[in-house]
């Protein structure tokens, strides 16, 4: 009778545990037909903390106003491109967007917007820390603003 006892304390105690852990995330049943996707980012933590600091209004070096630094915008765009597998990552093509849309250069804001639609599509997602990012539907006003028929309109004016 103790020996029972005993097994049923075990088997509570395991089913607890069991319980507790699917709560509180730890544990997850995914059947044999999920498939699991494990990506190491190109544009990672320091690139995006990179991209950050260049996009930072500060006053630089012995300037009086505050600027972005040209220089390390041009760094971090340099740097993405030149890294393998840029193209399939989410960050990075939000980086180049915004990198471009800073630049004026109406294209190649398209291709990134493309690029980071297409990935969106497929539940892969940028960086949430980017500074000034938007929502992704906000960007296709941002291209119109840029666009050579608004800019063929600025000049008509």
């Amino acid at each position: 009778m103790k020996k029972k006892n005993i097994v049923i304390v075990v088997l509570a105690a395991l089913v607890i545990t069991v319980i507790l852990l699917v709560v509180s995330g730890r544990l997850a049943w995914t059947g044999g037909s999920t498939g699991t996707m494990a990506a190491r980012p190109v544009c990672g933590k320091d690139i995006v903390n990179k991209y950050n600091d260049a996009m930072y209004m500060v006053k630089r070096e012995d300037a009086s106003t505050p600027s972005i630094d040209e220089a390390g915008v041009k760094q971090v765009e340099a740097s993405i491109k030149k890294s393998k597998g840029y193209e399939d990552d989410a960050t990075c093509q939000t980086l180049l967007f915004w990198i471009a849309m800073y630049q004026g250069d109406y294209n190649a804001a398209k291709s990134a917007h493309s690029k980071v639609k297409s990935l969106y599509n497929k539940g892969i997602f940028a960086d949430s820390n980017i500074r000034g990012n938007q929502a992704l539907f906000s960007y296709e006003q941002l291209l119109n603003g840029i666009s050579p028929e608004a800019e063929a309109k600025a000049g008509a004016l």
